[in-house]
């Protein structure tokens, strides 16, 4: 078995290695880690995956050995596949630093979404002390963890200005030396000036979501300036802090249904609704205003009603095989899994079978 975690660094590693001197090299690399598998198929069970057999965290057991002074299971196990992450990174800029191309890159860490910090009995992992997670509206489910390393990046710097992930797209190319046609009319700002040299960030929105066609009443939420409006979210309490002494974590008020507006920036964690205070009107209506601005430009959803085309199906790369896990000891998952019924084409798996 390969843990796809390090088959991937092995891979970028491989890239940096072959790489051409002096070429530019711009690398994209999507880590599985950290994420729960799919066990949709377990021996001797009928295939559900709504309900995973308990190994969606997986690691091997060397990276879950060195995590040993953590109690909890499921976090130790957890850890272990960052760790494994911060392995594979390590030899990934060694390999740069060797073909003397370190000095002249720049390295952007980033998750996609808040932790899943209900599963696990809310041990494993946390947002704390963010309000919700991962397919929330909240600040929890949305202000991902990155940073940024590099040539021309400050040193320690903790940048607060409005980023989004749609900038990084313009932000490289122009450090890169290239431009994008007007034409394109994309969502991203270059923001490096913010970055690099302090200044302003040039966005000062965000379109957190929105669902196509169903006015202000849809379920989205928008940033303007330090001030976010949340509207159709479900509630969503606070977690708990794993770390010792161990916090709890808190609940909503069952009476606040929303919508909800709050100050981010001084209220990160989502706490004082201000939707119903008439000194902030100005801010509410401005946010109501930029909301049913980009309702009114949505288009309709061409894929909801779409049927799966069998020739999109993915090409069986041969020699490849990809397995569901399984607990080796299911009273133990630090254990790890084993591979069982291996098809041709699978779900997401973190573990791919040597032949």
């Amino acid at each position: 078995m390969h843990y796809s975690t390090e088959l991937f660094s092995e891979q970028l590693v491989s890239l940096v290695e072959e790489h051409p001197a002096g070429n530019p090299l711009f690398l994209y690399a999507p880590y599985e880690a950290v994420h729960g598998a799919s066990s949709c198929f377990v021996a001797g069970k009928p295939p559900n995956c709504n309900h995973p057999d308990g190994d969606e965290l997986q690691a091997p057991r060397a990276y879950i050995e060195r995590q040993s002074h953590i109690v909890n299971g499921d976090r130790r196990t957890f850890a272990a596949m960052l760790g494994a992450l911060d392995d594979g990174m390590a030899n990934v800029t060694r390999a740069l630093s060797a073909r003397a191309m370190l000095q002249d890159t720049i390295i952007l860490f980033s998750t996609d979404n808040g932790a899943p910090s209900s599963n696990f009995g809310g041990t494993a992992m946390s947002n704390y002390p963010l309000r919700g997670g991962k397919a929330t509206l909240w600040e929890g489910g949305i202000r991902a963890t990155g940073f940024l390393w590099g040539r021309g990046v400050p040193a320690g710097a903790n940048n607060t200005e409005l980023f989004h992930c749609a900038d990084w797209m313009p932000t490289f190319v122009a450090l890169a030396g290239g431009s994008i046609p007007a034409s394109r009319q994309l969502d991203g700002y270059d923001i490096w000036k913010a970055i690099a040299k302090g200044a302003a960030s040039p966005r000062t929105e965000i379109l957190h979501n929105i669902d196509p066609g169903k006015g202000t009443s849809s379920k989205g939420a928008v940033r303007v300036g330090e001030y976010k409006l949340i509207i159709g979210q479900g509630q969503s309490g606070w977690g708990a802090n794993p770390s010792p002494p161990f916090n709890p974590g808190g609940s909503p008020d069952e009476e606040d249904k929303g919508p909800w507006m709050f100050n981010v920036r001084r209220d990160p964690c989502e706490r004082h609704n201000l939707i119903g205070d008439d000194s902030f009107s100005a801010e509410r209506t401005r946010l109501f205003a930029a909301m049913a601005r980009y309702n009114a430009s949505a288009v309709p959803c061409r894929l909801c009603s779409a049927q799966p085309d069998p020739a999109a199906a993915p090409k069986v790369v041969p020699g490849l095989t990809i397995c569901t896990p399984a607990p080796v000891n299911e009273s133990d998952m630090s254990f790890g899994s084993k591979p069982i019924l291996c098809n041709d084409v699978g779900v997401w798996q973190p573990w791919q079978k040597d032949e």
